[in-house]
């Protein structure tokens, strides 16, 4: 009968991923997302529990859903791909780097569950419409209108290697009248300037020109009651890169050639001319110039009215209407502006002139700029202090730790970038600005403060003031003041002394900091981090105290911040490193005296910790043990230790070594350390008797020749006098011993023989 041993396979071996790769990207049209995951072994593939996690934003905003559960498909034994489904928030689209972690299931053939690991992979998700907002401008195409802009601003930044694509829609009668651009060819309404172009530095804004086509020039006339829209695509998002859905803006501009139409310009008694003129509380007059597209009757004047402007014959008297002289196309309207305490803003609308032929009357005409009334003296109605607590306080000390200050305006101003409020310098340092946040309205700021405790500061009616150069929205500057004041009450802990030592040895943690103070308000307490993790909160520390003495230790290596807080929270703050001190090393090495005498060196290198040191000897028994055999104190970093052979006993000793510093600082120990007694003798008797050893050289290796250079013994414990196991005859004999110290040595030795 033969026997046959068959080797199962075992594995005990957790199989791990190599990889997670998302296949794409998600976009707002995504509906389900897969991502392949490679491990590095076969996988049981009748296992569908795999599942990933994501990172805690995507996670808040649900796009990946759990429910219904992933499908997870395996390609081979080692590869699968899981398919989630997408949802979405047309309310708020999350964008953003999602990072993907498996979050479990899986297993090997044998039954051993996927090792965890970090394998993580990254996932551009954006489900946000790129859209499009479009305009003309001007909104209104005049016979008058020289240049027209077409100005497309995207939603999401764009690839600006590409043009969009666009067509003008909602003209019913296209066959009546001019093609539009992009519809044929002929007579055109208007005519492109240019192919247009990305505004530089800009990936979300494109621009085209436009000009007013010849034929219209020459008489050719139409019109277009309704708002004229315009549809774009073939823009390409810039990342992901993909492909803009269609957009389309159903009213963009709207065309007007046959009634009389003019355009705006406005002008105070200065003469100025400007686009959009603030009138402010020393202007007195308002001219406006209207400049028609067509011959006019001089003898209807025009009705001019300010849109949007409660009570404007409060504030703007006509003086008079007058044309011309030399033209029936313009005519100037004259305005008194009576000072009021207003801050608003108004278009102007124009109606009621006539052609000249009487048959047309013209409609609704407005500028692109408009008038702004900035009249309203700026005040603040109000300055509030509170802590962070929502409390108000009027006297800020330590316990507030962070304070806001609400300051209200009468009116919408100009955000500022940098700080609102401005203090004393002597008060600036107790106070450190954080953050200033404006209301929607913009009409109030909270300026956030946090309050420094270890600033000496005590003084009432501090003033507030705001930055220079403060404006409201129409950049006019705040000239007036603020009469609310504070007051600041703040006495930290005063340290008269202060002792930092720290760790004494590598890898110590003895490191101690003590401060002596002149004065502490109590109960107190202290906080010391390291590495800006907290490690210590002390609030109970009496055993610490030794009258107004705070000594703590039991520190390693590290950046540590102490701050010790009295019961008026004002607080003493104290930020230092501690280094790890270098470790102690030593090496160490034999140094022989003579040859043949009596004695030997250990010599020693010192490297680290601190001067002077001291080295310690020991010597190895029988039974493994070490014992003191001397010491070394006061020693620089170089040590001969003479002596250490002092008799045939000494020389088979094993010797440990290390040394300590000035802290007691132990270093690294050097073991194994053998001084060889190398004498050897002249003359033995195998017999024994006074001549010499009865082994010569035992405990040794030696190979032994005699006179004409045949080797007669050679072996490991010296050697007995005799050759082929009988006594060798007297005689001088060569030899070669080697020490266990591997040192060589040859000579010649006598063999006696008693009678």
């Amino acid at each position: 009968a033969q026997s046959r041993t068959e080797i199962l396979p075992v594995d005990y071996v957790s199989p791990k991923l190599k990889y997670i790769q998302p296949l794409g990207s998600v976009n707002d049209k995504t509906t389900h997302f897969t991502f392949e995951l490679q491990y590095n072994e076969a996988m049981d593939m009748t296992d569908l529990n795999i599942s990933l996690s994501f990172s805690s934003e995507v996670t808040s905003a649900g796009v990946f859903l759990s429910s219904p559960s992933p499908t997870v498909v395996w390609r081979n034994d080692s590869t699968c791909r899981i398919t989630y489904t997408i949802y979405r928030n047309d309310v708020s689209p999350f964008y953003g780097i999602v990072t993907v972690t498996e979050a479990g299931g899986g297993k090997d053939v044998a039954g051993n569950p996927t090792e965890t690991g970090p394998v993580t992979a990254q996932l551009n998700v954006d489900q946000r419409i790129i859209g499009v907002r479009v305009e003309m401008y001007p909104y209104i195409i005049q016979r008058t209108t020289q240049i027209a802009t077409l100005k497309f601003t995207f939603g999401q930044e764009m690839d600006t290697t590409k043009t969009p694509t666009y067509v003008f829609t909602n003209i019913n009668n296209a066959s009546a009248y001019p093609d539009w651009p992009e519809l044929g060819s002929g007579v055109h309404l208007m005519e492109k300037m240019d192919n247009g172009g990305w505004t530089p530095g800009s990936l979300t804004e494109w621009t085209v020109r436009y000009r007013l086509g010849e034929a219209y020039k020459n008489g050719y006339g139409g019109y277009f009651d309704h708002g004229i829209g315009v549809e774009v695509s073939d823009a390409w998002k810039l990342s992901p890169h993909e492909l803009m859905a269609p957009w389309e803006e159903d009213s963009v501009f709207a065309v007007d050639f046959n009634l009389p139409s003019c355009e705006i310009k406005y002008y105070t008694q200065s003469a100025s001319y400007k686009d959009t003129i603030v009138l402010t509380p020393g202007d007195s007059r308002l001219i406006l110039r209207l400049e028609y597209d067509e011959p006019m009757n001089k003898t209807i004047d025009p009705t001019v009215e300010f849109v949007n402007l409660l009570n404007p014959g409060n504030l703007f008297t006509l003086d008079s209407i007058e044309w011309e002289p030399s033209s029936d196309r313009i005519c100037w309207v004259y305005y008194t502006v009576t000072p009021q305490d207003i801050s608003a803003s108004a278009y102007v609308r124009v109606t009621g002139a006539q052609s000249s032929d009487g048959l047309r009357v013209q409609g609704a005409s407005s500028s692109a700029g408009m008038v702004v009334i900035d009249m309203l003296p700026i005040e603040v109605d109000e300055v509030h202090i509170f802590d962070k607590l929502g409390s108000a306080v009027t006297t800020i000390t330590c316990g507030n730790e962070e304070v806001r200050f609400r300051v209200a305006f009468n009116q919408a101003m100009k955000p500022r970038r940098d700080s609102l409020l401005v203090f004393p310098a002597r008060i600036m340092p107790f106070l450190k600005e954080q953050s200033v946040v404006w209301n929607a309205e913009r009409t109030e700021a909270i300026a956030t403060y946090l309050v420094n405790g270890d600033y000496a500061c005590n003084e009432a009616n501090i003033p507030i003031k705001l930055t220079a150069n403060t404006a409201n929205a129409f950049g006019r500057l705040f000239t007036g003041n603020i009469t609310d004041r504070f007051g600041v009450l703040s006495n930290p802990p005063v340290v008269v002394s202060k002792n930092i030592t720290g760790p004494q040895c590598h890898g110590s943690e003895n490191g101690s900091f003590g401060f002596s103070f002149s004065s502490l308000a109590a109960p107190v307490s202290y906080y010391i981090t390291k590495d800006s993790v907290e490690l210590i909160e002390g609030t109970d520390y009496t055993a610490a105290l030794s009258g107004m003495d705070l000594e703590i230790g039991s520190f390693g290596a590290g950046l540590y911040s102490v701050k010790v807080i009295d019961n008026n929270k004002c607080y003493v703050k104290y930020d230092t490193v501690f280094v790890n001190p270098d470790s102690l090393e030593i090496t160490a090495s034999i140094v022989r005296h003579k040859e043949d005498e009596d004695g030997g060196t250990i010599a020693v290198q010192t490297a680290g910790g601190s001067r002077p040191y001291t080295c310690y000897l020991e010597y190895k028994d029988a039974n493994g043990q070490y014992f003191s055999y001397n010491n070394y104190p006061s020693l620089d970093t170089v040590a001969n230790l003479d002596g250490i052979l002092k008799n045939e006993d000494e020389a088979s000793k094993e010797f440990r070594l290390y040394a300590k510093d000035a802290h007691d600082c132990v270093s690294n120990s050097i073991e194994g350390l053998v001084i060889t007694d190398r004498r050897t003798p002249t003359l033995f008797t195998p017999e024994g008797g006074d001549h010499g050893p009865e082994i010569f050289m035992e405990g040794n290796h030696i190979e032994v020749y005699d006179r004409t250079g045949t080797l007669i013994h050679s072996g490991e414990n010296g050697w007995d006098g005799k050759y082929k196991g009988k006594p060798a005859r007297p005689d001088v004999y060569f030899y070669i011993v080697t020490f266990k110290d591997q040192y060589k040595k040859k000579g010649t030795i006598q063999l006696y023989k008693r009678n």
